[in-house]
């Protein structure tokens, strides 16, 4: 379809420039029509002389000759239904430009959800278990490195809650296990102490074995703004700026809400 405005766009182009050489010169004949009142008028007073008009009538008549074949009013009703016609061009390509963002939207929704699936079918929780006798695995919402995140249900306080499983590579070495963990359990030391409402909360952690331990964390719904970019490309001015106050809030409050103050090292749309 695309081939197809740009052929009619081609073609409208060449009518447009054939049209704009067919176009009556207005002077001319205003010129012409002057020559031929001054003729009758010599005509009348019996004068024999030349005006400098009839002199330069013969230079304009191949101007005329070449504009013969069509009047002022057929030029313009035929450039007001070019007009027409590549206003028409426009917006069709406009719906089309519409209609493939759509499309690819909908593509990257597709995209997501199998390489969802997949990983989900791969998961060792693809049996949707229940977690420390108290997590009920509902589905997988996405997979890092060596982190899974889960949307589960807390059969004790009746909630949604979202399930972050941290897999530690059975390769490493016993130091970098433990670095890994020491990490890991120092963030979520500094989550159970913050309360603000831009901010995740957490509510448990616990082990699974000797290679794996979970972090349960206040389920949100949604997705993130790495996400909405990849598919809307902009966000609308006021919009981020709503996005902008709430993550500087959540700073702000990171910064100066609490003692000692704590610095997000990973701020990014993903997260």
């Amino acid at each position: 379809q695309q081939e197809m405005l740009q052929r009619a766009r081609e073609e409208l182009d060449r009518e447009r420039r054939n049209l704009l050489r067919r176009r009556p010169n207005c002077e001319v004949k205003e010129k012409l029509t002057k020559t031929a009142y001054t003729r009758a008028k010599s005509k009348d007073r019996g004068s024999s002389f030349t005006t400098q008009d009839e002199s330069s009538n013969d230079g304009m008549k191949t101007t005329n000759d070449a504009n013969k074949g069509i009047n002022v009013s057929d030029w313009y009703e035929s450039d007001e239904i070019l007009r027409l016609r590549q206003a028409s061009l426009k917006k069709e390509e406009v719906d089309l430009q519409i209609e493939y963002e759509k499309l690819e939207r909908e593509r990257n929704l597709h995209i997501r959800e199998l390489k969802r699936i997949y990983n989900e079918d791969h998961s060792r929780f693809q049996d949707h278990p229940i977690l420390n006798d108290r997590y009920l695995l509902l589905s997988l919402i996405g997979k890092g490195g060596f982190s899974e995140v889960h949307k589960a249900f807390c059969l004790k306080e009746q909630r949604y809650v979202a399930v972050k499983v941290h897999q530690l590579n059975k390769e490493w070495k016993e130091e970098k296990k433990a670095n890994y963990i020491k990490h890991a359990l120092r963030e979520c030391d500094i989550l159970k102490t913050l309360d603000h409402p831009r901010i995740v909360r957490l509510y448990d952690v616990f082990e699974i074995d000797t290679d794996s331990f979970c972090t349960v964390l206040e389920y949100i719904e949604g997705n993130d703004i790495d996400f909405f970019l990849k598919q809307h490309k902009i966000i609308p001015e006021k919009e981020a700026r709503s996005v902008m106050m709430q993550t500087v809030s959540a700073l702000r409050y990171l910064n100066n809400g609490i003692k000692p103050p704590v610095i997000h090292f990973d701020l990014k749309p993903a997260n």
